[in-house]
């Protein structure tokens, strides 16, 4: 199920479960992108356990007061960036800071312009790596950053009674950060 709303001027459709969120953050000035609440009741066609989206909302930019609240909420974090090729379409470079545990690590991955053979003789686009780094080092650091998202992750306890009290007290965070500044 999703609620229509009116953000800037424009009518977006948002799942009913994370619009409070989404409200509350545009309304203290942070333009969200994205969301999913991951609730079946938001997304009833689908099976809970093909379900791979965890709950989350994404705002524009790097928010790093946004981290401090992720992480007041028991929520996890993630600064994502990327360089797009020539054509202004194909991403070349992508890199995150993302913490979900308390470990904050950067995943980088490199679009190849012409892909390289691997060992099974398949076509390798993408190069990943995971490196453990500081929050200090994420939020220093320079590179493109599109977004700020906040995540919860219900690999373990993930059911929807959780999702609605994680939710909600991110919902509590925010409201009590941002208001107050």
């Amino acid at each position: 199920m999703t609620t229509r709303m009116i953000i800037e001027g424009h009518a977006i459709t948002v799942d009913t479960g994370m619009a409070e969120v989404v409200r509350k953050l545009n309304e203290c000035g942070y333009r969200t992108v994205a969301s999913c609440s991951s609730l079946r009741e938001d997304h009833p066609s689908q099976n809970p356990k093909n379900r791979s989206d965890n709950p989350y909302v994404r705002v524009a930019g790097k928010r790093s007061e946004l981290i401090g609240i992720a992480e007041a909420s028991g929520w996890g974090w993630m600064l994502e960036g990327k360089s797009l090729a020539e054509d202004g379409k194909t991403p070349i470079d992508h890199v995150n800071f993302f913490s979900t545990d308390g470990q904050v690590y950067r995943a980088e991955a490199r679009v190849l312009k012409k892909p390289e053979i691997g060992p099974d003789g398949k076509p390798v686009h993408w190069r990943q790596e995971e490196i453990r780094s500081s929050k200090e080092e994420a939020i220093q650091s320079l590179f493109p950053v599109e977004s700020t998202q906040l995540t919860l992750d219900i690999q373990n306890a993930g059911n929807d009674e959780f999702i609605r009290q994680r939710t909600a007290r991110l919902l509590e965070v925010i409201t009590e950060t941002l208001s107050h500044s």
